[in-house]
């Protein structure tokens, strides 16, 4: 049983529109574990799940209800109601986590072996399955993808207070897990400490890699400067935060004096009215807004080189693996990047380093990318690919996955 946040796509595009953080990655994940876990064989992941929204009125809805949906391959699918309020979110998820786990429980109880795959450290479903799982002595591991005490950018300042609370009972959780996935070392360190651990930093979706092949519908970026100018155009896609270096990128890029050069910048968050202004002011610059997935790899199929400008002295960065880096690379495009903690460093094998984090810096590793021949680019992209292909997609790191979870049931 994976008990997280997995809902059919066309669901989670309908939440998009009304969520002003919407957890599309959350989403991404989520499936490819599934995928990862599924392409074993023998193996049925049922699915409990909340649906990922912000709390209200960050995201317009109020109320999420009861839903049993069908996958096609016999597995047992419910959506969580509960009341999209603060604290009533976390009661009601609570309640019905705690409800549907049990009726799991019951329903499964002839199977030969079990164990429940939390996504997530969200402590109304952490708190229900430990206490299911302390009845009916099942093990339990739990996939943790972010630190406690990830804040929402505006959060009020009782939200503020009730997240420490929560984060002390969400530690105390993890303690009492079976086992731990973890995006980087650091997270099981410092938030698990003593409980068994497996890294798995990233798993490259299969519909990623199908998505990122050349499209023969894919129109590239039209020359400037001549018939022997070829554009240079540099791609940023994700949240709109200056945490992720997007302020960073558009410092940088204003000291480019290259007509050739574009920059194109695609997502939701804070500075998307300062990315508006950019893209006034400079018409190198377009702005794409928040996309669907199917046109945003798009975008990466025609961009010259994919950039994330993410600061890596920040504190949260031991504990996260910005997972477009998998994606990036899958393109086949070159990828610069800054020399995260939480990245392993096989991957700066085949990641472009950003040294200097100031925007001179990284002006000028733009441009002495730039200065490389196409063929040296396609050759840097072509390793990468091949990286990533070889070794970070689902059927292999499922393989781990489940040999994890099968050593917890012992």
């Amino acid at each position: 049983l994976m008990v997280g946040f997995a809902v059919p796509g066309e669901q989670m595009e309908q939440l998009a529109q009304i969520d002003r953080f919407p957890a599309v990655q959350t989403h991404k994940l989520s499936w490819s574990v599934i995928r990862a876990l599924e392409l074993q064989g023998d193996v049925t992941v049922d699915l409990l799940s909340s649906l990922p929204v912000s709390t209200y009125p960050n995201a317009a809805k109020l109320f999420a209800g009861c839903r049993s949906w069908e996958r096609g391959n016999g597995s047992w699918n419910v959506t969580l109601p509960f009341v999209n309020l603060l604290l009533l979110k976390h009661l009601t998820r609570f309640l019905s986590c705690l409800a549907f786990t049990l009726v799991w429980l019951i329903k499964t109880r002839r199977r030969p072996a079990r164990v429940v795959l939390l996504y997530g450290i969200h402590s109304a479903h952490m708190l229900a399955v430990l206490l299911a799982a302390k009845l009916f002595r099942i093990r339990v591991v739990t996939l943790v993808t972010d630190p406690p005490g990830m804040a929402i950018p505006g959060e009020r300042w009782l939200t503020r207070q009730l997240r420490r609370l929560d984060d002390r009972l969400l530690v105390n959780a993890l303690c009492c897990m079976d086992g731990v996935v973890v995006l980087t070392p650091q997270l099981a360190e410092r938030f698990a400490p003593g409980v068994p651990a497996l890294v798995i930093e990233g798993i490259l979706s299969s519909l990623d890699v199908a998505a990122l092949l050349p499209d023969s519908s894919d129109i590239a970026p039209p020359a400037h400067g001549g018939v022997n100018a070829e554009p240079y155009v540099i791609l940023y896609a994700g949240q709109l935060l200056e945490s992720y270096g997007l302020g960073l990128l558009l410092d940088a890029f204003a000291r480019l004096d290259d007509e050739h050069c574009r920059l194109w910048i695609c997502g939701k968050g804070p500075l998307a009215e300062q990315v508006r202004r950019a893209a006034e002011q400079d018409p190198r610059i377009t702005f794409w807004g928040f996309l669907p997935r199917a046109d945003t790899l798009a975008l990466v199929r025609q961009a010259t080189v994919l950039v994330n400008p993410r600061p890596s002295r920040q504190d949260f960065t031991a504990f996260s693996f910005p997972s477009k880096t998998l994606e990036y690379l899958a393109a086949g495009k070159p990828v610069l990047s800054t020399r995260l903690p939480g990245i392993p460093e096989e991957y700066f094998g085949y990641l472009q380093p950003i040294e200097d984090e100031t925007p001179e810096g990284l002006a000028g590793a733009l441009t002495a990318f730039r200065d490389l021949s196409v063929e040296e680019r396609d050759r840097l992209g072509a390793l990468g690919r091949d990286f990533v292909l070889a070794q970070k997609t689902e059927a292999r790191q499922g393989a781990r996955l489940l040999e994890f979870l099968q050593s917890r049931l012992a």
